[in-house]
């Protein structure tokens, strides 16, 4: 028996899959324009213009109908971690390598080279931040990282098979003898 895609709300058979009005509202976009000459009071001055412009638009419905975004694998998750501690580690650095020769002057009453000592301090943050290898996700972050998984790919997998009346807008999963709407 075949699945019924009318909508449950109004009846109306113009039901499409949300991947169908998530693919039929995204275009490409490509402008041109030239522009020639201009003159003045003492000649004729020629200037030759042009520019192309490319891009994606998107209706409002398809952006409406998009999938649920993906996960970041961890690995990925723990690459951005690292690149935002050792951002943090060289500010951090930088901040107290400038301060360093004013905190060695006022302390131990020396005085260190300026240019040297901020060199120094820059030098050891720089292999700091570079050398820090974080540790792996633990036990604990891998199962709640695999649930989310899980639960997005059901998302995805509810994404795949729902409705959404053209004339409506009501979402549904079609079935062979009865309807569920999906809310939204």
């Amino acid at each position: 028996m075949p699945l019924d895609t009318n909508c449950p709300k109004c009846g109306a058979p113009h039901a499409k899959k949300l991947s169908v009005v998530y693919s039929e509202g995204i275009s490409t976009v490509q402008i041109s324009s030239q522009s020639l000459s201009a003159t003045n009071t003492i000649g004729k001055i020629e200037i030759s213009t042009s520019g192309n412009s490319t891009g994606i638009q998107q209706t409002e419905h398809s952006r409406s109908a998009a999938p649920p975004p993906p996960i970041l694998s961890l690995i990925d998750i723990q690459k951005m971690n690292v690149a935002q501690l050792r951002t943090a580690i060289f500010f951090i650095g930088f901040c107290c390598s400038l301060a360093l020769p004013f905190l060695i002057k006022f302390f131990f009453k020396a005085d260190p080279g300026f240019f040297s000592t901020i060199f120094i301090g820059l030098l050891i943050t720089v292999a700091v931040g570079a050398l820090y290898k974080p540790p792996g996700p633990g036990e604990a972050e891998q199962i709640a990282h695999q649930t989310r998984v899980e639960e997005r790919q059901k998302e995805i997998d509810n994404w795949n098979i729902t409705f959404a009346c053209t004339q409506c807008g009501t979402r549904f999963i079609p079935r062979e003898s009865e309807q569920r709407q999906v809310r939204h």
